[in-house]
C-alpha cells in the first residue's frame, strides 16, 4: 500500500516525513514504511574475490584441528557455498545459509572462529 492509498479521517491529522505516515483522530491508522540499504560496514568485493575467500576458510578449516565430523560438515557446507557462489547468477541467500551452516559446525574452535570472521565479513559485502 503505497503512502496514496492510506485511507485518510476527514478533520484528520496527517504527519508525512521519511515514508512514515500517520493519520491522528477516530479510526486511527498508523503506518510506516522501512526500506532496506546496502551494507556499508563491509568492504566490497567482486565474486571472485569471495570465491577465493571461500577457498581460504576452506584451507583453515583443513588444517585445524577440529573433530572429524565437525570438520566433514563445514567443509560439506563450505563446498556448497562454494559451488553456488561460481554460478553466473549466485543465490546469495543460500550462501550465506551455508556459511552460517558453516559457523555452525566450527563453533566450538575459537581460534578458527577468530581467523574465518574477517573473512566472512569481507564475503558479506559481496552478499548484500
Amino acid at each position: 500500500m503505497s503512502n496514496t492509498d492510506l485511507p485518510i479521517t476527514p478533520g484528520a491529522r496527517v504527519i508525512k516525513g521519511n515514508n512514515n505516515i500517520a493519520n491522528q483522530g477516530d479510526n486511527s491508522t498508523v503506518q510506516q514504511i522501512l526500506e532496506s540499504t546496502p551494507r556499508t560496514d563491509s568492504e566490497t568485493i567482486t565474486q571472485e574475490q569471495a570465491v577465493e575467500l571461500l577457498q581460504q576458510i576452506k584451507e583453515m578449516i583443513g588444517k585445524a584441528e577440529l573433530p572429524d565430523t565437525e570438520k566433514t560438515s563445514a567443509v560439506l557446507y563450505l563446498d556448497t557455498a562454494t559451488l553456488e557462489a561460481k554460478k553466473p547468477e549466485p543465490d546469495k541467500s543460500f550462501v550465506r545459509a551455508n556459511l552460517e551452516r558453516v559457523l555452525m559446525a566450527v563453533k566450538t574452535i575459537k581460534t578458527l572462529v577468530e581467523n574465518v570472521t574477517p573473512l566472512f565479513t569481507k564475503i558479506a559485502g559481496w552478499l548484500g
